[in-house]
């Protein structure tokens, strides 16, 4: 399976917010029967409500109980929590911009953090 979106799918919530996506929404409410100085605002809302809506899905989940109801082992239910911590720990990192470093630039920013 190919890691790239073909054109029926996107990118998912992993995706960051890029400039190119932001002209293509602006370009595509620019056919809206709207003022033009309107877009760069409906852009911004836009982005903001599927982002929310991503988040709120992401937040979304079963507790340990409805797992093991469903027919979930502890193995699962132990996998599910892991899985449930790395993704609030990415989510962290991206939070703290932390995501949009290279390499080199956030071996630095752990060396710091070690040292105090």
């Amino acid at each position: 399976m190919s890691t790239h979106p073909t054109p029926f799918e996107t990118p998912g919530r992993r995706a960051a917010r890029s400039a190119l996506a932001q002209a293509d929404l602006a370009r595509r409410l620019g056919r809206l029967p709207v003022p033009p100085e309107a877009i760069p605002r409906l852009v911004r809302f836009v982005e903001d409500e599927v982002h929310a809506a991503l988040e709120a899905r992401a937040a979304e989940g079963f507790t340990a109980a409805e797992v093991e109801a469903a027919g979930g082992d502890a193995a699962l239910v132990e996998a599910l929590e892991r899985r449930r911590a790395e993704r609030e720990r990415l989510a962290g990192l991206r939070r703290a911009g932390l995501d949009r470093l290279d390499r080199a630039e956030l071996e630095q920013v752990v060396e710091q953090a070690r040292r105090g």
